[in-house]
């Protein structure tokens, strides 16, 4: 069973690396829910992307989820105007 985990809040624009915020060890297998009303982009990556154009959108409602696998290098998100994420292990 998953643990419960808080929402990460995404700052307005700012790259957020989600194993970090969320307290899950870099590489473990997750999975992502936009909690927010706009779309965020995610990106797998060591590092902070340099531009939103780098990401991957993950939009709201239904297809507001993404399941990243174990072993990736990093994991990050960002929202234009600011964006609430639930992560947890998968």
């Amino acid at each position: 069973m998953a643990t419960t985990r808080q929402d990460v809040i995404l700052p307005k624009g700012v790259w957020t690396d989600l194993y970090a915020a969320s307290g899950i060890p870099v590489g473990t297998s997750v999975s992502v829910y936009n909690k927010g009303s706009q779309p965020i982009y995610m990106a797998i990556a060591a590092q902070a992307p340099a531009s939103m154009t780098f990401g991957v959108p993950v939009y709201t409602g239904a297809d507001g989820f993404m399941m990243i696998q174990s072993n990736e290098i990093g994991l990050w998100a960002c929202c234009e105007y600011g964006g609430t994420v639930l992560v947890q292990e998968s």
